[in-house]
C-alpha cells in the first residue's frame, strides 16, 4: 500500500503485527517520504487518543561544555512553535479536551507524548488538533528568550529537587566515576550554572547553542511516532503524512557507541565507599555486560538475572537470609545505550551483614561459579519462554499515553516491525553460547562494587550531587579470596531452583457475553462475620483474578504500639512466605499482605487464577500458625526502624502527603510517634500480641475476575476456616470519617535533613463534611479547570520550583481543592503566591466564554466516562468503594450527570461563595505547611 506525496511515497513496512490473543486493534507500520517511521493503532474502544515521538537523541550527545542540553531542549519544544506562538497553548488545548502531555530524556532518547479525549466527530477532532500543534514541536519550534531562560530555570529546580536523593545521587557517581570517553560520565539533568552562567561568560549565546542541538540532532529518520485513536487506520495515515512530513529529514546517521569501555582498565576491579543521605546499607555489584540490542530473541541477560536474582530454596537470597546477612535483592541486565550493556546486582544488608560485607560478595561469586559449573540448562530458559508467551498471550490494555510511549520507544529498537509489541517480551530460543558469554563477563577482575553505609571512611566528593565517596582498586588478598570463591567448593545451601510448580496450566476462561459490564460485584454472603462480594468478570476474558480480603480488627490502630506490632506482624509473615511465594510470583500470580490503618489487616492475592486457592491457603495457614523467630525479628524489626527514621529524609512533597494525612484521618499515628515506641517492642511481647490479633476479626472478601460465586465462596471458607476469629460485628467498628479541619489553620514541621535545600506547602482549601452531589461536582469541575492556570502561572511564569501539584481531593467525609508546591523560596511566599493565584483565577473565571467553558466542560465529562482497560482498574475501583464502607459503585455515573448539569454562573458562584468568602483568597481553608 503506498500514497503519493511528492517525488516519494509513504512505505508500508507492516500491516500485520504479533498481538495478544485479546488486542482488537488493528495496527499498520509506515514509513514517511522523510523517513519518519509511523505506527498506527486503530482502538474501536478507545475513549483517550494519544500520540508519542520518540527521538533518537538524548543526555549522550550533550557538548561536554553545556551538560543537560537534550534536556534542556526537551523543555523548551513545549514553549511555543512558530504557527502556535502561545507558550501555554499546547497545554491549555490539551486541558480543554480532557488531555494532558509530558516528556522524558534518557540516554539515548527524549520522548514527548500527549493524551486527549477520543472522539468519533470528523470535524474539529480534539485529537487532530492535538497532533497538528504536537508536530510544530518537531517542524518550527520558536526557542524565545524569554522562556528558554525560564524552562532553564525549570531544568534547575529539577535538579535541586533531585540533590538528596540517594537514587538520583549513586546514578550520578556511577557515572561520574565512569569513563570519561563513556557518554555515561555526563550529567544529564543540567543545571542552571552550567546551562546558562558558565556559557554566558565565555560569551556564548544561549539561543543559539538550543537551535544549534535542536538542528544537528533533531532529524526525521531519527524520530518513530506512535499514534492512537478511535480513527480508521487511513485516516490516522493521512493525519500523519500531513502533519509530520515536513518534518526535515537530515539522515543522521543512528547514533552507537561501540567497542567503547564504560570503565577504563585501572577503574576495575574496584571497590567504591559511599556515604548515602539516608540510613542505607547495601552492596551494588555492576559489571560490563554483552550488548544485547539484537539478542532479543534469545535474551541471554534474562536468563542470568533469573538465577542471579531468584529468592526461592537454593538462591544466592535465600541462603543470605538464612545467615541473617541480607533482606532483599534485585538483578538485572540493562542495555544502557546501543553498543553498551551492564549487569547489576543489588542486595540490601542487615547490621550483621554490613559488618560481614566482604562474605556477602563472596557467596555472589560463590553463586556464580556454582552456575558455571553446569551448561546452560534448557529446561529453565524453556520456562522462562512459556511464561513469556502466556504473559503477552493475556497482556491487557494499559492508558493510552503509556501504551504510545512505550512503543515508540520500541521502535528506536531493531525488531523486526511485525514484532513491535512482542520483541522485546516474548523468548523465542535458547542460545547456550550467548549465555555463556554473558556469564563470562560476570568475574571478579570485572567488578565495580559500591558498598553504601553512613559510617564507611571516605575521601571525596562527587562534582554535581556532593556524594562523599572513596574509590579504591580491590585488594590483591581480596581479589584472590573472590577467585577461590568462584572456583573453589561452596555452601550446599546453593544450587538451581526446582521446576516451578505456579505455572498456570489452566488458561480457560468463561466468557458469557452481556450487553453492559456490570457497575457492581453481587453480596453473595452477609453474615455477622463475614461478608462476601463477588463479580465475575464481564469484559476483559482474561484467566485471571483478585481477591481482596480486609480482616477488621479491633486492636490494629488503639495506639502507635499496637500499631507497629501489627506492622512487624505482618513483616513477618511475608518474610516466613518469601522462598514458597516467590515461584507464584515469577509466574505471574502475586499477593501482599499489609496494615491498613484504621482498619485492621489486608491480604490481596492477584493473577492467574489456576492457583490461587493453593497460594491462599498457604498464606492463611502461615498467618495463623507464624513462628516468631527471634533471628528474623531482629532483622525485621531493624529493617523498620530504619525505614521509619528514613522518611525523615524524603522529599519534602512526599512527608507533606503523610502528615497531611494524620491530620485528616483518626486514629492515624505519625512516624515520630512510631520511633518512641519501637524501642519497646519485643519478640514476646509480638507473640502475646498475634494470638489476639487474630481472635477477633470480621472478613470482607471481594472475589473479582475469572471465578465463579461457587468458587469465591469456597475461598471464603478458606480464609474463614483457617483464621476461625471471633465475630467482630459491623455496630462495633468506630466509625470511619474525616477530622473536620478549621479554617486559616497553618500547620508546620521542620524538615530534618538540613542539608535540603527546599521548602513545601500544602495548601487545602475544605469544603465542608459530607458534602451533597451538587457540590461535589463543583468541587471536581473546578478543580480541573484551574490546573493548567495554575501550573501556567506557579511554575512556568512564576518558576516558584518543579513540583507544582493542584487537584480535588476527597477524604473519608471532607472534600477539598490542594495546591502543592515545592521551591527554594519560603514558605510564607509560597503561600502568598497560591492566594495572588487564587484572586486572579476568579478573574479568569470572569472573562471565560460560555462556548469556551461549554468544552471544558464536556472535555472533563468525557475524560470521566473514559472505560476501564483491564481488570486491575476495575479491582481498584470496586474495593475502593468496598473499602469506604459507602459502597457508592454509581458514583462516576453520578459523578458524569453532576458535571454536565453545571453552567458557567454555578463554578463562579462557587469560587466567590466558597472560595474567596469575606476574608479573600483562601479565607475559608484550611492549611498545611512544611517548613
Amino acid at each position: 500500500m503506498q500514497r503519493d506525496v511528492g517525488p516519494k511515497q509513504v512505505e508500508c513496512l507492516a500491516n500485520v503485527l504479533e498481538k495478544p490473543l485479546l488486542d482488537n486493534r488493528k495496527y499498520r507500520v509506515i514509513r514517511l517520504p522523510n523517513e519518519m517511521e509511523v505506527l498506527l493503532v486503530h482502538d474501536a474502544e478507545t475513549d483517550s487518543a494519544a500520540a508519542a515521538m520518540s527521538v533518537g537523541v538524548g543526555s549522550a550527545s550533550d557538548p561536554d561544555d553545556m551538560p543537560g542540553m537534550a534536556h534542556a531542549v526537551e523543555h523548551a519544544l513545549f514553549m511555543g512553535t512558530k504557527k502556535f506562538p502561545v507558550e501555554n497553548s499546547y497545554d491549555q488545548y490539551l486541558q480543554q479536551n480532557g488531555g494532558y502531555s509530558n516528556a522524558g530524556t534518557s540516554m539515548c532518547s527524549t520522548n514527548f507524548f500527549f493524551e486527549v479525549n477520543a472522539t468519533s466527530a470528523e470535524q474539529g477532532s480534539p485529537f487532530y488538533g492535538a497532533l497538528d500543534r504536537f508536530a510544530q514541536f518537531f517542524i518550527e519550534p520558536l526557542f524565545l528568550e524569554d522562556t528558554l531562560d525560564r524552562e532553564l530555570r525549570a531544568v534547575d529546580s529539577e535538579n535541586k529537587k533531585n540533590l538528596q536523593v540517594d537514587r538520583w545521587r549513586m546514578n550520578q557517581l556511577d557515572r561520574s566515576l565512569s569513563s570519561k570517553q563513556h557518554p555515561l560520565h555526563k550529567f544529564g539533568t543540567g543545571n542552571y550554572h552550567v546551562l546558562h552562567d558558565e556559557p554566558i561568560s565565555r560569551g556564548v549565546v544561549i539561543r543559539d547553542e538550543f537551535i544549534n542541538f535542536y538542528q544537528t540532532h533533531y532529524s526525521a529518520n531519527r524520530m518513530k511516532l506512535a499514534v492512537l485513536g478511535r480513527e480508521s487506520l487511513d485516516e490516522l495515515q493521512k493525519w500523519t503524512e500531513e502533519l509530520f512530513s515536513n518534518v526535515k529529514n537530515k539522515n543522521l546517521p543512528k547514533l552507537r557507541w561501540d567497542n567503547m569501555l564504560i570503565y577504563d582498565k585501572d577503574e576495575v576491579p574496584t571497590v567504591v565507599n559511599v556515604k548515602p543521605i539516608m540510613d542505607k546499607q547495601d552492596l551494588r555489584f555492576q559489571f560490563e555486560f554483552i550488548d544485547q540490542e539484537n539478542l532479543y530473541e534469545s535474551q541471554p541477560g534474562h536468563y542470568i538475572s533469573h538465577l542471579v536474582g531468584h529468592e526461592g530454596p537454593g538462591s544466592l537470597l535465600a541462603y543470605l537470609k538464612e545467615k541473617g546477612w541480607a533482606s532483599e535483592l534485585a538483578c538485572h541486565a540493562s542495555d544502557l545505550c546501543p553498543g553498551t550493556g551492564m549487569f547489576f546486582t543489588y542486595i540490601s544488608l542487615t547490621d550483621m551483614g554490613m559488618k560481614e560485607w566482604r562474605q556477602v560478595v563472596k557467596a555472589f561469586f560463590q553463586y556464580i561459579g556454582m552456575l558455571n559449573e553446569k551448561p546452560p540448562q534448557e529446561w529453565i530458559a524453556e520456562e522462562l519462554k512459556k511464561l513469556s508467551e502466556i504473559q503477552f498471550k493475556f497482556k491487557q490494555k494499559i492508558q493510552a499515553s503509556a501504551t504510545v510511549g512505550m512503543l515508540a520507544e520500541v521502535m528506536q529498537k531493531p525488531y523486526p516491525r511485525e514484532w513491535l509489541l512482542s520483541g522485546g517480551s516474548v523468548l523465542r530460543r535458547f542460545d547456550p553460547e550467548l549465555i555463556t558469554r554473558g556469564m563470562e563477563c560476570i568475574v571478579p577482575s570485572k567488578l565495580r562494587l559500591y558498598v553504601r553505609h553512613k559510617d564507611l571512611p571516605t575521601n571525596s566528593r562527587e562534582k554535581w550531587y556532593g556524594t562523599e565517596y572513596r574509590c579504591e582498586k580491590i585488594s590483591d588478598e581480596f581479589m584472590s579470596q573472590l577467585e577461590d570463591a568462584m572456583k573453589g567448593s561452596r555452601p550446599a545451601d546453593l544450587h538451581l531452583p526446582a521446576p516451578n510448580e505456579f505455572i498456570p496450566q489452566r488458561l480457560d476462561v468463561e466468557k458469557r457475553e452481556v450487553a453492559t459490564p456490570a457497575e457492581a460485584p453481587t453480596l453473595i454472603r452477609n453474615e455477622t462475620n463475614i461478608r462476601v462480594w463477588h463479580k465475575k468478570d464481564d469484559q476483559f476474558w482474561v484467566p485471571k483474578a483478585i481477591i481482596n480480603i480486609c480482616l477488621r480488627s479491633p486492636l490494629t490502630d488503639t495506639t502507635p504500639f499496637t500499631s507497629i506490632l501489627t506492622d512487624l506482624y505482618c513483616e513477618l509473615v511475608t518474610d516466613s512466605l518469601s522462598t514458597y511465594s516467590y515461584d507464584a510470583d515469577v509466574a505471574g500470580l502475586e499477593y501482599t499482605l499489609y496494615h491498613t490503618s484504621s482498619k485492621g489487616l489486608q491480604i490481596e492475592i492477584g493473577g492467574y487464577n489456576d492457583k490461587i486457592p493453593v497460594l491462599l491457603t498457604k498464606v492463611i495457614h502461615s498467618m495463623r500458625n507464624l513462628t516468631i523467630r527471634e533471628d528474623r525479628f531482629t532483622v525485621i524489626l531493624e529493617r523498620l526502624l530504619r525505614s521509619t527514621k528514613n522518611f525523615f529524609f524524603q522529599e519534602p512533597y512526599h512527608q507533606l502527603n503523610t502528615y497531611t494525612r494524620s491530620l485528616l484521618i483518626e486514629r492515624t499515628w505519625t512516624n515520630e510517634d512510631y520511633l518512641s515506641e519501637l524501642p519497646h517492642v519485643t519478640p514476646s511481647t509480638l507473640r502475646l500480641f498475634t494470638p489476639q490479633l487474630l481472635e477477633q476479626l470480621h472478613i470482607e472478601i471481594l472475589a473479582h475476575g475469572n471465578l465463579t460465586a461457587r468458587e469465591a465462596l469456597l475461598l471464603s471458607r478458606t480464609v474463614e476456616d483457617g483464621l476461625q476469629p471471633h465475630p467482630y460485628p459491623p455496630a462495633q467498628w468506630p466509625p470511619l470519617r474525616s477530622i473536620d479541619v478549621v479554617g486559616n489553620h497553618v500547620y508546620t514541621r521542620l524538615l530534618a535533613d538540613r542539608e535540603n535545600i527546599n521548602n513545601c506547602i500544602s495548601y487545602t482549601l475544605f469544603f465542608g463534611c459530607n458534602i451533597p452531589p451538587r457540590k461535589r461536582a463543583l468541587v471536581l469541575l473546578t478543580a480541573q479547570m484551574l490546573k493548567e492556570p495554575a501550573f501556567d502561572t506557579l511554575r512556568t511564569k512564576e518558576q516558584l520550583g518543579y513540583v507544582v501539584l493542584s487537584g480535588a481531593v476527597f477524604g473519608k467525609t471532607i472534600a477539598g481543592i490542594r495546591f502543592v508546591v515545592q521551591s527554594e523560596r519560603s514558605c510564607a511566599f509560597l503561600c502568598q503566591r497560591v492566594e495572588a493565584f487564587l484572586g486572579s483565577f476568579g478573574g479568569f473565571l470572569g472573562e471565560l466564554g460560555e462556548e469556551t467553558f461549554a468544552g471544558m466542560r464536556e472535555g472533563y465529562r468525557v475524560k470521566l466516562l473514559e472505560r476501564l482497560r483491564n481488570l486491575r482498574e476495575e479491582n481498584q475501583r470496586l474495593w475502593g468503594h468496598i473499602a469506604s464502607e459507602k459502597f457508592e459503585f454509581g458514583l462516576v455515573r453520578h459523578d458524569v450527570e453532576g458535571v454536565g448539569e453545571l453552567g458557567l454562573q454555578d463554578v463562579r458562584d462557587f469560587w466567590r461563595e466558597e472560595v474567596l468568602g469575606e476574608g479573600g483568597p483562601g479565607g475559608g481553608g484550611g492549611m498545611l505547611r512544611g517548613v
